[in-house]
């Protein structure tokens, strides 16, 4: 008996010595990234604020929310306002989390800023664009489908879950989600939306997620009508809400995106630090006149696995920045571990740029697999805070209609996310403006539900325990 045991421990410690040396292996692939300016294609800005919430308070790249995380975002609101929002339901077809159709009131009869716990407001529902399997268990469903967009068709209508017809779990919203608003000064608003899903029949992450500012009715959808094709199918049956977002955030306003520079790096934050005050290396030149030169030349100097500058659109005879319908793109190599940082003056403004956050985008999943697709979801705006913000599109100072590089009045912040720099102004979705895509020879497109897209510790929701019918 005892031999037979050592042989099984040797056996054991032999089997997770290879897995640990299959988890070593470096894989290396080539990258092209495109970025594009998909600004200017509406003849009216529908909603005032489009945003997504991509990231769990405390994690490093965006993804699902697991049971007990939460997501958090900040929003601007006057009297009239309303919120909606979406988030899906991880471990379903095409059920999505959100208000009505009408959107929460930000604000009640009285004008005053609401405050403190709606969760009451959320329902569970159904897109109507795949047909549905037992929660938890199907193999179309996000964590467990081979691919994006996989299972059949349904053709139905939005609807509440609980009025679905198939004999199957119809998990009770109140089980899932809490919904706490908290008003701040100057119109602020910060939502946080918590996943409690962890006793609930089907514990489920919940993907990230789009939100409007707005003063009409049914921005997203419309209760017993069919999904209107602008990108709610992927929402809620993939938890990728970008095209939802360029779809709702679409602008009139035409906007320039410069030249930038891109590094390929395995530390945080190479060329800023959020939170922190430029260093000196360039990003003023790039975020106040998408002048890159120097920043690059700083990267060039730093131990980078690569770094470069794109300048010259897709077509041109010569280097400068893109209008609509136009495209940056550039090639490199990386590895397993690398990650992609770059930036592009919003040009239409003071000092603001395109970038991901100082994480960067993984360019390698948890599986050690190459990435392809939109990774958009990755991009925000950011202030960095080197020239007081003048209007958007407008301002005397800004890049198309400064007298000279380097004008305007200069202010001395830390650098940081548009949404938290509170000037009066507004500003259209990112989503709307830019659109980035990464394409890798065998790379995965990202699947939002996929555990291998999930931060290491949660990616346990690839299977749950059995679901207790309730009807």
């Amino acid at each position: 008996m005892l031999r037979k045991s050592l042989g099984v421990i040797v056996s054991a410690a032999l089997l997770l010595g290879l897995a640990g040396q299959v988890r070593a292996q470096t894989t290396t692939a080539n990258f092209t990234v495109r970025i594009e300016n998909v600004s200017g294609a509406a003849t009216n800005s529908a909603f005032k604020t489009v945003g997504i919430f991509n990231k769990a308070v405390g994690a490093k790249q965006p993804g699902a929310a697991m049971p007990g995380a939460a997501f958090e975002f900040t929003v601007k609101a006057e009297a009239g306002d309303r919120l909606s929002f979406t988030t899906m339901f991880g471990q379903s077809n095409d059920w999505f989390f959100g208000v009505s159709d009408k959107g929460l009131p930000l604000y009640d009869t009285a004008g005053k800023p609401i405050s403190g716990d709606f969760s009451k407001e959320i329902n569970l529902w159904n897109a109507g664009t795949e047909v549905d399997e037992e929660p938890g268990k199907g193999p179309n469903q996000g964590p467990r489908q081979g691919k994006p967009n996989t299972g059949p068709d349904e053709h139905g209508v939005v609807q509440p879950v609980s009025e679905i017809k198939a004999d199957i779990t119809k998990p009770n919203a109140a089980d899932y989600l809490t919904l706490t608003v908290t008003p701040k000064d100057n119109g602020l608003f910060s939502i946080r939306i918590e996943n409690i899903s962890a006793n609930a029949v089907v514990p489920t992450p919940i993907s990230p997620g789009v939100y409007v500012i707005h003063t009409e009715d049914a921005p997203i959808f419309t209760e017993g009508q069919p999904d209107r094709g602008q990108g709610l199918e992927n929402q809620s049956e993939d938890g990728n809400p970008v095209i939802l977002a360029r779809s709702l955030g679409v602008t009139d306003k035409v906007a320039h995106i410069s030249p930038g520079v891109y590094v390929v790096h395995t530390d945080e934050n190479p060329l800023f630090t959020i939170g922190q005050p430029d260093r000196g290396q360039g990003l003023e030149a790039q975020a106040e006149d998408g002048k890159p030169t120097d920043l690059a030349a700083a990267a060039e100097a730093g131990k980078f696995v690569a770094t470069g500058i794109y300048n010259m659109p897709v077509g041109a005879e010569k280097a400068g920045p893109i209008g609509p319908g136009q495209a940056f793109e550039y090639s490199f190599d990386a590895s397993t571990g690398d990650y992609l940082t770059f930036t592009s003056m919003f040009g239409d403004s003071n000092d603001l740029f395109f970038a991901p956050d100082g994480h960067g985008i993984a360019l390698f999943n948890a599986k050690g697999q190459p990435i392809s697709g939109d990774v958009t979801i990755h991009v925000r705006l950011w202030d960095a805070g080197t020239e007081v913000n003048q209007e958007p599109f407008v301002g005397a100072d800004q890049a198309p209609r400064q007298a000279a590089p380097n004008t305007g009045a200069s202010e001395s912040r830390p650098v940081s996310a548009l949404v938290d720099v509170n000037d009066g102004f507004i500003y259209p979705s990112v989503y709307g403006m830019i659109k980035v895509t990464i394409t890798s020879k065998d790379g995965v497109v990202m699947n939002m539900m996929d555990p291998a897209m999930m931060e290491p510790a949660n990616a346990m929701m690839q299977a749950t325990p059995e679901a207790t019918k309730t009807n």
